[in-house]
């Protein structure tokens, strides 16, 4: 390990920081978020925050919530007080940022990253939209992204074996796909016999029943549901959208005739895979099948693609290339640019490798002379999700670094483990680019805005969700309390909440020329 990691400080000189091991060492204490499917508890465990430790002299003192729930477990945190030096893979919300910047808690790192993060600094100057989606309208910066390169992640999928079995191609309008529900319902989809056991779509909670609901063109996924259809500026909330209903009305349908999974919205992530394994899902929300049904599995799954809305628009609802608030210092924090230093090592050509694979030699390794061909390393019983789930720091949440270079190309395809290379090929990624993108940018706001939007927003959001569920469960009937769903949802401030987004987004788009 010692000589594993003298060769990183060598590989990692210049902006990499390799000057790192010489200087005196910092202790932070951090609280983040461990991955869905590690097998650690906490993030001192993982291999890759280890090795950033050693390459940039610090040590880190985590404090660590499951990723099941982290939005609950967060929010008590930050209302406890003494907050921790650094919220790293936190999970952390644009309001409650915010919210923590206008109460003097967060350290403004916008004067400090010239000096002290080169490397993400290079990423601002390579793509501009980063500096505009994370600065605030005083110019400061209270929080390091997560910068994405590619496609949105997770998708629809449907089992490909099971439409082979009863004759039918790929859905590709939101009819057929009812339709292929259908099917799996009412006849012996899996082919086990069995012509009941079969479970035509199942997801996990409102969240994943959004992706269903973006087929009638509301986006209920981004922040309070706004959105903008592309080639128009005006901002809409898919909370009051009358798109929504429609979209609710269907999903109900769904639900009504034992097409979505009655546990929809109350199966945690084991009830959901045990369903996966047993091969009774049909269609459901996922970044790759194996997470839910395991290796063998997995290659009966395709991605669905995009289907087109009642106007015959397809739209992708594709995530920024700054993708959450993956690293914030607070007050609380003694050296906060030893802090920013440590965590630009991560947004290096190695850093972002370490990130991504964790350690070359005991997590991946290259398997030919070219280096064009490499391989997860696995040497107990783990399965690869599993082992990059609790070895490196990507997955979850939004962490603070970047794609490797090397993943821009092709070499994610080349890796030996043909079901991890599948995700980067026509197999589950091709159907997601037969559409327009439609991103929604990462805006900012003054420090009065975050205050107001504090009193209401969090509140239309919960309502929002609460009454998903109810409508597509039968606990309040669509037709008959829509109108005055909306009314209610006015009643608390969501078209105030509209307006400012609009003012927002403008002052984004003006940003940007």
């Amino acid at each position: 390990m010692k000589k594993l990691f003298a060769v990183l400080l060598c590989l990692s000189m210049l902006l990499s920081g390799a000057a790192f091991a010489a200087e005196a060492t910092h202790t932070f204490t951090a609280w983040g978020v461990v991955q869905p499917n590690t097998v650690y508890e906490t993030h001192e465990d993982y291999a890759a925050f280890k090795a950033l430790e050693e390459i940039t002299g610090v040590n880190l003192e985590w404090e660590c919530v499951t990723y099941e729930g982290n939005e609950e477990k967060r929010a008590l945190r930050l209302v406890q007080g003494d907050l921790p030096d650094l919220f790293f893979r936190s999970g952390m919300t644009n309001d409650e940022v915010a919210s923590l910047a206008s109460a003097g808690q967060l350290v403004d790192l916008a004067p400090m990253i010239a000096e002290y993060a080169p490397n993400f600094n290079a990423l601002m100057e390579k793509d501009p939209t980063i500096r505009v989606a994370i600065t605030d309208e005083e110019g400061h910066i209270y929080a390091l992204p997560q910068v994405t390169t590619f496609v949105e992640t997770n998708h629809m999928i449907i089992n490909k074996t099971w439409l082979d079995n009863l004759g039918l191609a790929v859905p590709t309008t939101l009819e057929e796909f009812y339709n292929c529900l259908v099917a799996f319902k009412e006849k012996d989809a899996n082919g086990n016999g069995d012509p009941d056991d079969e479970i035509p779509i199942s997801v996990r909670g409102a969240k994943y029943l959004f992706y269903v609901m973006e087929s009638f063109g509301v986006y209920p996924r981004n922040p309070h549901g706004m959105f903008v259809y592309p080639g128009t500026s005006e901002v809409q909330s898919s909370y009051i959208a009358d798109n929504t209903k429609e979209a609710l009305i269907f999903c109900k349908k769904l639900y009504d005739e034992g097409l979505l999974d009655p546990e929809t919205f109350v199966q945690d992530k084991t009830i959901y895979a045990a369903k996966g394994h047993a091969n009774t899902m049909g269609c459901m929300l996922v970044a790759g099948a194996f997470v839910e049904v395991g290796n063998e599995l997995h290659w009966d799954y395709v991605g669905l693609p995009v289907f087109p809305d009642a106007n015959g628009n397809a739209y992708s609802n594709a995530r920024s290339s700054c993708d959450g608030n993956a690293f914030v210092i607070t007050k609380n924090c003694e050296d906060p640019a030893a802090a920013l230093k440590m965590v630009d090592y991560l947004y290096s050509e190695e850093g972002t490798t370490l990130a991504w694979m964790g350690l070359e030699g005991e997590t991946w390794q290259w398997i030919n002379d070219e280096k064009t061909r490499w391989d997860w390393i696995i040497n107990d019983d783990r399965t690869v999700t599993q082992l990059r789930s609790s070895e490196t720091i990507q997955g979850g949440v939004a962490y603070p670094s970047a794609h490797p270079v090397w993943f821009e190309s092709d070499m994610w395809a080349k890796q030996a483990n043909e079901i991890e290379a599948s995700l980067d090929t026509d197999l589950f990624r091709m159907p997601l680019t037969n559409c327009t993108t439609m991103l929604w940018p990462n805006v900012t706001w003054t420090v009065e805005e975050s205050e107001e939007m504090a009193f209401f927003l969090p509140d239309c959001e919960n309502y929002f969700k609460a009454s998903v569920a109810d409508f597509v469960t039968g606990v309040r009937d669509i037709e008959a309390e829509w109108d005055e769903y909306v009314e209610t949802m006015k009643s608390m401030n969501i078209e105030r909440g509209i307006e400012m987004y609009q003012t927002a987004y403008d002052k984004y788009m003006a940003k940007m020329g």
